[in-house]
């Protein structure tokens, strides 16, 4: 084994601006960027809030970004590549002259440097050098809307009175909301743990505000004089309004499932009640359902309220604000179902009405094949960029300062046998200039382990 001399001043001695914690920490930033849009471009159409009709951000723009990014990986790659001699020289027992003394990455064509690392057994440096090569419609529409105002109403009479029924009272609550006396009574017995009791008044005039859903949520509690705990009697005034404006409606996505995007109100607003509004008033509270698993009996719309109310908060769903939120919601969802199948229905006879498409072009396509293909390349580089991290760290070389042209190979150089051995080449007869080949043929480097050492 022959050893060449070296001044090494750090434990791993010099390395490539390439190599570095800054510059692969900025590599793996970028990547990681280059990641996230790829898997997000793959999995729904976005726009990321960018006017793609500018042609430079989607023809220019993802080409000089990738170009970029493949030039920064080839500067790590091409680093890596020249650093790997001089690790091979820092090694235990030395190395064969093929991977240390004669192993130069760059004069082997680029398309099989990579399988030329993988013969030598620098995998990382293989891998690094293998990755180096790698609508919408606008148009006129009505539009309806309802809505309630509740108030939970604290001033209330309740009235207990036995029943004809065994095992069973009855219940009368009076109040008074906004000027209008309301009433409601129900049974109440021990076989039922949660009351929620509806009723509908369609004829209090319009000096009152024409009508008035009355909601009473109570606890079944034997130790109660009323049997009743934690009463909540609300009263809601109910309202319709209806109004013009442009629909504007979006086919988006591969499916082209049409979504509606805005409505752009151009009329005034119509409170005026339609002609059914007691006929649904009434009728939306009289549907009847019956679930044996239920904590409680009452309407199907009813039942929604409650659900709903136990959605928004599973502890108190029965507390007056809760159950006026929830009732809100239900009743606008209910008027807006029954609005969109009956008041919407397809015309007899085709119509003509003016209107307005807008067709945002599409720019930035992604093939899901191709996507797979560059997430899979780009997540190899972000796994390569992180063992060069550590691989440099564990890996010293012989170099104390960058190599600058030929005095700085020549100092490598100073005191090795390797220069009496090139002279010795360079005298003999048959010399053609050719060093290395001159070399091989005439000494036994091919057979000798070389091995770098600190100067003593």
């Amino acid at each position: 084994m022959t050893e060449l001399v070296s001044r090494r001043d750090t434990e791993t001695g010099w390395l490539s601006w390439a190599l570095r914690l800054p510059a692969l920490g900025t590599f793996l930033v970028l990547d990681i960027i280059i990641l996230a849009v790829l898997i997000a471009l793959n999995s729904e159409v976005t726009t990321f809030g960018i006017n793609w009709n500018l042609g430079l951000l989607w023809t220019t723009l993802p080409t000089l970004v990738f170009r970029l990014t493949s030039m920064y990986w080839d500067w790590i790659a091409s680093a890596m590549s020249d650093w790997q001699p001089y690790v091979e020289l820092s090694k235990n027992g030395g190395s064969r002259a093929q991977r240390s003394i004669l192993l130069d990455y760059r004069s082997t064509p680029l398309l099989w440097r990579w399988f030329q690392a993988f013969t030598n057994a620098h995998f990382l440096v293989a891998t690094c050098l293998l990755l180096s090569l790698s609508s919408e419609i606008g148009s006129r529409t009505a539009a309806y809307s309802a809505k309630v105002n509740c108030s939970s109403l604290t001033d209330y009479q309740l009235n207990l009175e036995a029943s004809n029924l065994p095992n069973q009272d009855h219940i009368f609550i009076t109040a008074n909301d906004r000027g209008y006396d309301i009433s409601q009574d129900f049974g109440v017995a021990e076989v039922q743990k949660v009351y929620f009791k509806m009723s509908s008044k369609v004829d209090c005039g319009a000096g009152v505000l024409n009508s008035r859903l009355i909601f009473t949520s109570r606890m079944y509690s034997a130790s109660s004089p009323a049997l009743l705990s934690n009463i909540s009697v609300i009263s809601c005034i109910t309202g319709y309004r209806a109004t013009t404006g442009l629909l504007t409606i979006s086919k988006q996505g591969t499916n082209y499932v049409p979504t509606i995007s805005s409505l752009t109100l151009s009329g005034t607003l119509d409170n005026t009640r339609l002609a059914m509004w007691r006929g649904f008033e009434q009728s939306i509270l009289s549907p009847t359902s019956f679930n044996i698993q239920s904590d409680w009996s009452t309407s199907m719309f009813g039942s929604l309220v409650l659900y709903c109310a136990q959605n928004i908060s599973p502890e108190d769903y029965l507390s007056s604000n809760i159950l006026m939120h929830s009732i809100s919601d239900i009743f606008t969802a209910v008027y807006l179902t029954g609005a969109a199948m009956y008041d919407f229905a397809p015309l007899s006879s085709q119509e003509t009405t003016a209107g307005a498409l807008l067709a945002p072009t599409l720019r930035l396509f992604v093939v899901s094949l191709v996507a797979y293909v560059v997430l899979i390349v780009v997540f190899a580089t972000a796994i390569s960029a992180i063992s060069i991290v550590f691989y440099v760290r564990t890996r010293p070389s012989i170099l104390t300062a960058e190599p600058t042209g030929l005095l700085s190979y020549a100092g490598i150089l100073q005191g090795s046998p390797l220069m009496k051995i090139l002279r010795q080449a360079c005298i003999e007869p048959d010399f053609d200039g050719r060093l290395v080949k001159q070399t091989k043929a005439s000494c036994n480097i091919l057979e000798t382990l070389w091995e770098a050492s600190r100067d003593k």
